[in-house]
């Protein structure tokens, strides 16, 4: 929603204004220790879940590690003891990131100019045998409309991890604003394999990197929780002002609200320049240099990736920072790394099927409501179809006040019901494998308590699957599906 004494900015530092403005917020194998060198605990979490990857099984947060291999953890022993530990093993999944944009071509080797861009990564794939990883990071770390060379992205891109990212030591600024680089992973290492500008995300792919393969990295794991709560502890790792991985911690202080973000930093017009994007609020300070950082619930995971902060005319809004839903970037990222796994290409655009509904939500039927039990408060919204677009998937199908129950994703296996759309008993449930839909790859059955639910969960859908949407209509539930067996039925968003 429109702030009117307030904009949004992203969290990226541009170190050629003096190195100081802020314009934009931008399971590993186990293996035996070297003689004469002790495991960890980290090394044995990390060995841990590369085990059970390979056995098939759930990953498992650093704190179900210890209470699963160690036995009972008290309440105590958590505050005191492990809240340290997992912040301190999540510095091994951050990355520093430097960006370098060309401003001109210089007639001789080493004299053309540049402007630097410092962000922040979070590595969730890593193959340390190998040198090669999977990053993410907002995509306005690595794209910027205003410079016309290599179509806006950066030329080059630096890494580096956690005890090797010191100016001065790890690399060096010169002063035409170019990296030189002496301990991280080298820019020829590195490429963009995914970018996403509507939804602030791109993912990098590191390839035979010798740093990599001698380092300590992990990879981190996504909450697959849908929702964060107000109140919940967090930490962010990040690179702000561009001083190395540093880790801050605060609150969530609303779980999701709608920001407009000027990610060019140029623009007059508030609503037509700026992109807006879905974010929840949080505390922990996401300054210049942190863009891409991952947000991390007190369990080690995933739960968001920090990109924007608030700003008056005078100076930045304390404690209003903002960060991408770890579900949303989850979605994103998979997509762009399977379609480059897939067809081996890079894409500057995310594909995403179109069911082509409206949603509106039933303001009467909406409440929040405390759990005594879990100690959380939550909001319950009652999500109806407003209009249904012609030529898309659910033309003559669903109907303007169908009421939106769930969702699952998957293959479709028998046949379905002649009819497609099929009466059941009134109330019946979705369970997690349905009659017709299996191998729900992508996420489980999802009930829709939320506006944005139905349209983010889209991303995860894959030319072959199928789509189980139930629905309520004049006190009856209705299974209604869709087959997405063509690429026409997606839509790509740049």
């Amino acid at each position: 929603m429109a702030k009117k004494f307030s904009k949004i900015i992203a969290a990226v530092l541009v170190a050629a204004m003096c190195l100081s403005a802020v314009f934009l917020s931008s399971c590993i194998s186990g293996k035996d220790g070297e003689d004469g060198k002790d495991l960890d605990i980290y090394d044995v979490y990390s060995a841990v879940c590369e085990q059970r990857d390979s056995a098939g099984l759930d990953s498992i947060s650093f704190l179900e590690f210890i209470e699963e291999y160690f036995g009972y953890v008290s309440d105590q022993a958590v505050t005191s003891a492990d809240k340290t530990a997992i912040m301190n093993y999540s510095l091994l999944s951050g990355v520093a990131i430097w960006t370098q944009f060309k401003i001109s071509e210089g007639h001789f080797a080493g004299s053309s100019t540049y402007d630097l861009f410092a962000g922040s990564g979070v590595i969730i794939d890593v193959d340390k045998d190998a040198g090669d990883a999977y990053i993410v990071t907002n995509a306005h770390v690595v794209y910027d409309s205003d410079y016309s060379s290599n179509d806006g992205f950066c030329e080059e891109i630096y890494l580096y991890l956690y005890g090797s990212d010191v100016e001065g030591v790890d690399y060096a600024i010169n002063s035409n604003y170019s990296i030189t680089n002496y301990s991280g992973i080298s820019a020829k290492c590195v490429k963009v394999i995914g970018v996403s500008l509507l939804y602030d995300i791109a993912v990098l792919k590191v390839t035979g990197s010798s740093v990599l393969k001698n380092s300590n990295a992990v990879a981190a794991k996504f909450s697959t929780d849908a929702n964060v709560y107000v109140g919940e502890e967090v930490y962010t790792v990040g690179n702000p002002s561009y001083e190395g991985l540093s880790v801050m911690q605060g609150i969530i202080s609303r779980d999701t609200e709608t920001i407009y973000v000027d990610v060019d930093d140029d623009s007059t017009d508030y609503y037509t320049d700026y992109e807006s994007f879905r974010v929840f609020r949080t505390t922990t300070a996401i300054n210049g240099g942190n863009s891409g950082g991952a947000v991390y619930n007190m369990s080690g995971e995933i739960i968001g990736i920090g990109n924007a902060t608030s700003l008056t005319e005078d100076n930045l809004v304390q404690d209003m920072c903002y960060a991408l839903p770890a579900n949303n970037v989850r979605r994103i990222a998979q997509s762009m790394i399977d379609n480059y796994e897939e067809n081996d290409t890079v894409c500057h655009y995310l594909s995403k099927a179109t069911i082509g509904v409206t949603t509106e939500v039933d303001a009467e039927s909406t409440y929040a409501e405390y759990d005594a039990d879990t100690g959380r408060t939550v909001i319950h919204e009652t999500v109806q179809v407003a209009s249904v677009l012609s030529e898309y998937a659910a033309y003559n199908l669903l109907s303007a006040g169908d009421t939106l129950v769930s969702y699952s994703i998957g293959k479709m296996t028998g046949s379905a019901p002649s009819s497609a759309q099929t009466e059941r008993a009134s109330g019946f449930s979705v369970p997690s494998n349905s009659d017709y839909i299996t191998d729900s790859r992508y996420c489980d059955t999802v009930e829709i308590t939320r506006s944005f639910m139905l349209s983010e969960g889209m991303i995860s859908v894959r030319v072959g699957d199928t789509v189980e949407l139930v629905i309520e209509r004049d006190n009856t539930t209705y299974y209604t599906y869709f087959t997405f067996d063509d690429s026409s039925y997606f839509t790509q968003y740049e």
